[in-house]
């Protein structure tokens, strides 16, 4: 990861077309910060980090801004409160895959409906964001881009 993401940012970095470069943490998995999975998921981060400041890269960070929301007491929880498929056995996480594809396209559910149905705040099946955590990346880059100046 940390080879392929180097020589990813030192070509944007080398390129005579790139003048402004920004890059992305990597989102959550499911909504339990103590998860396995999101222990990783901030290791993998912590290499970003390393390797933006190696190569004069802006960080935006889609990771906390999406704890933040899903942290956040004042917009309430979804209808049904519970742990998220963090934590859960294979079976069980197969299983909300399958009840959001289901609802989706049988039931016609939206995808923020599946999320509020499934219990998730900003994700629709513990990995793909609904619509609350696209405009949390919305924000982080339309402020990078406002924030630029051109030459």
């Amino acid at each position: 990861f940390r080879k392929n993401m180097g020589e990813i940012l030192r070509r944007l970095q080398d390129s005579e077309f790139v003048k402004h470069r920004a890059i992305l943490t990597i989102p959550m998995i499911g909504e339990n910060p103590g998860s396995d999975s999101n222990q990783l998921v901030s290791k993998f981060n912590d290499v970003v980090r390393e390797l933006a400041g190696e190569y004069d890269t802006v960080i935006l960070d889609l990771n906390q801004g999406l704890w933040k929301v899903v942290t956040d007491t004042t917009l309430g929880r979804n209808k049904q409160e519970r742990v998220t498929a963090e934590g859960r056995d294979a079976d069980s996480k197969l299983k909300d895959m399958f009840v959001s594809v289901f609802s989706r396209y049988v039931l016609g559910w939206s995808w923020d409906q599946v999320s509020e149905f499934v219990g998730f705040r900003v994700m629709v099946d513990g990995v793909h964001l609904n619509n609350l955590g696209a405009q949390v990346i919305s924000g982080l880059v339309t402020s990078f881009l406002e924030g630029m100046k051109v030459e």
